[in-house]
Parts: C-alpha cells; structure tokens; sequence
C-alpha cells in the first residue's frame, strides 16, 4: 500500500455506507482528523490516521449509536468498511472527492509558499522549507504555482509599448 498522504484526505467527499449516502467534510492537522457530516443526523466524534488508515467514530444523533469506518486512500478515493459497535453490523464503506482542490496535491509544479520572519522583523514568502537566520511559519500560508525556470532572465532592452485606441 503507498504512503497515505494526509493533505489529499482535506476536503469534501461523497460517501456510501452500503446504500446510505451522506457528504464529509475532513481536515487533517498532523494524525487527527476533524470534520463534520453535512445535513444529516451523522457527527463525526473523533478521527485518526494510523497504519496507514483512515480511522473515523461517528455518532447517529437519531438513536445514540456509534460506528467506525476505516478506509484507505488510493487513487483519489475512499475504500473500507464500517462496524456498528453496538450490533456488530458490518459492510463496505466508499467515498469519492466532489470538490476539485485535492487535485493541488497531485501536481509536482504546485508547492506550498511559506511565511518567514527576520530578527527585524521583516518578513518574506518563499517556496523553499528553511531561510537561515529566519524563523519560518509552521504551516504553509497557500500552494502557489512552483517557478519552472531556475534563471530570471531579462532583457535589457524592453521597453513599454504605448497602446493605441
């Protein structure tokens, strides 16, 4: 199983629990994993990433029952099972992106822009992940488009063009 990537899990999923659907909205922040179900009677209580795995406990507001649903991650959607913890009840568990951001992750040429900040004060954006001498924000500020020239080059003799009406 490759690596999970915890950034490509920040989203909005449809799911279907058997035939039950419901939409998630998860956000990671390092191994929990927070969100909520959208209009419906479903709260997520608490969630992990562990071995690998997508781990969520979510409570039926309706009837006071618990299950967890464990999942992994692979090619951009969501495959397990759920458990009832009361009944025991089993069955497959799916979810798919219905929002395009996550595809930000996929793309080598998109990087996270960082915020770092001089002894004076002063603070400058960069892509790359240390500056000495500064201390650098502790998550990215945005993802921008990586620079795919390493050379600026200019030329001289540019000069404005005066645009006709």
């Amino acid at each position: 199983m490759p690596e999970l990537d915890k950034n490509t899990l920040d989203g909005t999923w449809e799911c279907l629990v058997d035939d039950y659907p419901f939409t998630l909205e998860l956000e990671t922040d390092g191994n929990l994993v927070k969100g909520k179900v959208i209009n419906d009677h479903l709260k997520i209580e608490k969630g992990f990433l562990q071995n690998n795995q997508l781990e969520l406990f979510i409570k039926d507001t309706t009837n006071q029952e618990t299950f967890t649903i464990k999942a992994f991650l692979k090619s951009g959607n969501l495959n397990g099972e759920y458990h009832e913890i009361k009944d025991g009840n089993t069955g497959v568990f799916t979810g798919k992106r219905s929002d395009e951001l996550w595809n930000q992750y996929l793309s080598p040429m998109v990087v996270p822009l960082y915020e770092f900040q001089d002894k004076d004060g002063t603070y400058i954006y960069s892509v790359d992940s240390e500056k000495e001498g500064m201390k650098r924000s502790e998550k990215p500020v945005c993802r921008v488009w990586k620079n795919p020239s390493s050379v600026l080059t200019l030329d001289y003799k540019a000069k404005p063009v005066q645009l006709k009406r």
